[in-house]
């Protein structure tokens, strides 16, 4: 009895970690950063914008406790950035309005997706948007046609639009093709613009230089559309487009035109004034250049190709070379840029009887293999190809270096035939064509090695997604 009686008389100690958690502890000007991180984008030219769910944050983060409730309401940039509706959904107007409330005078990212056929929401949600317009930094438009309840969001001019630096507007519909125009001003503070599903001219006044960064335009209406864009952005980084005949002759500058911070290039044309536009170009920085000429056959493209390589010398890491073109013709111009890390195609690989292929291939007799030093090939090839492909993949992975041992230039002296391993393999098509191609011998050998084979359509290899 008294040995109870002592035992209950002890204090109670309780440990503070046991109540309060060292994260409770941090500041709240901490926390706050904390909460703000959850929205960094992974890509820094693109702004990570959060649906309204309980699953993503700033609402997973203000659910947790009351104490992070607060906190996060009492951090207006947290909710500076919602993605509203999808092509088959619904749309909350209170959800919205109490949203974009509680981030204040921030400057707001707005994504808006709109159904097809439902004016109603349009009528709700466009008005509600709108009228914040001086607080846009980002919007994304993806919008099945045009209405005038949505003409209302597309920024004309920058006077009503002050803080507004990314711009993205998809057509969806297949009806919506309409030649658009913007004002001059508003290039002139958009560091991303993004244009799709319609044809858009490009005209500027040169006597001001616009502010792109990164462009993506899948209908840019003439070569001379596409060089205003190099003639009159400082400081482009990033240029994905197609590029639209017009009918008329190319007339090339009188200059050669310069970029020095560019070090992506995709372009798609079925021009044939597009190898003398190339030879204008220098771009001793470019890291990334894709080439689809649209399935026609370009005699003269090659030698253009060449001569801009040849006079920029960019450090080339990724080319991609899509549609007609002989296999003599990439074998020259892939032995220009020997550094190469990622290739794609489809009819290269096939011409000549598998030139480029068989190129590729380390033990062919005094021959030094094309591209050593590539580990990822993106490429689109009928079925009756592909044992040739997996023959070429797999003697890579039998002449390959170890990939603990660095670069490959540091063992090229022991073994003149020494390549990298192949890591990736990328099919254009469906999961059934990835299948297919991941089942032929030679391919199932590299698989087990390390080697990964992935699908994508073919239309994201060109243009940068919208969303």
């Amino acid at each position: 009895m008294t040995s109870g009686n002592n035992l209950n008389a002890l204090p109670i100690v309780v440990e503070n970690d046991t109540i309060y958690p060292p994260i409770h502890r941090l500041p709240p000007e901490t926390m706050s950063k904390i909460f703000l991180s959850c929205l960094e984008p992974s890509v820094t030219y693109q702004f990570n914008i959060p649906r309204c769910s309980v699953r993503s944050p700033p609402l997973s983060i203000s659910f947790v406790c009351h104490s992070w409730r607060t906190l996060s309401l009492q951090t207006p940039r947290l909710w500076a950035a919602i993605a509203i509706g999808h092509e088959d959904g619904m749309f909350d107007i209170a959800r919205v309005k109490e949203w974009m409330a509680r981030s204040r005078r921030c400057p707001f990212l707005i994504e808006l997706t709109l159904p097809r056929g439902i004016l109603n929401h349009q009528k709700d949600i466009v008005p509600i948007i709108a009228e914040n317009s001086s607080r846009w930094k980002a919007l994304r438009l993806r919008i099945p046609n045009s209405t005038p309840a949505t003409e209302r969001l597309i920024p004309w001019a920058a006077d009503s639009v002050p803080q507004l630096e990314e711009f993205r507007l998809e057509f969806y519909s297949p009806h919506s093709f309409i030649r658009w125009r913007f004002q001059d001003s508003l290039f002139h503070q958009l560091s991303t613009l993004c244009l799709q599903g319609s044809q858009f001219p490009f005209r500027v006044n040169s006597q001001r230089p616009c502010s792109l960064q990164h462009v993506f335009i899948d209908a840019l209406e003439g070569a001379e559309a596409f060089l205003a864009i190099i003639d009159n952005c400082p400081f482009p980084q990033v240029l994905e487009c197609t590029i639209v005949s017009m009918g008329a002759d190319y007339i090339p500058p009188p200059a050669v035109l310069a970029s020095t911070t560019m070090h992506t290039l995709k372009i798609s044309s079925d021009d044939y004034n597009i190898g003398q536009l190339l030879e204008t170009l220098h771009l001793p920085n470019l890291e990334s250049l894709s080439m689809d000429r649209g399935r026609r056959a370009f005699p003269t493209l090659s030698p253009h190709l060449q001569s801009m390589i040849n006079y920029s010398r960019p450090p080339l890491r990724e080319v991609g070379i899509w549609g007609d073109i002989s296999a003599e013709d990439v074998i020259e111009i892939l032995r220009l840029v020997p550094g190469l890390r990622s290739i794609g195609g489809d009819i290269m690989f096939t011409q000549s009887d598998f030139a480029v292929v068989r190129a590729m291939v380390p033990y062919v007799p005094r021959n030094r293999p094309l591209c050593p030093q590539v580990e990822k090939f993106t490429v689109h090839l009928p079925d009756d190809a592909y044992r040739k492909f997996a023959w070429m993949l797999s003697s890579r992975w039998d002449h390959a270096i170890p990939q603990t041992s660095g670069s490959i230039l540091s063992y090229a002296s022991l073994n003149e035939r020494a390549v990298s391993p192949p890591l990736n393999v990328v099919i254009l098509g469906n999961e059934d064509d990835g299948e297919t191609f991941s089942r032929v011998l030679g391919v199932s050998r590299c698989v087990s090695k390390g080697t990964k084979v992935t699908t994508q359509s073919f239309e994201s290899l060109l243009y940068h997604p919208s969303f």
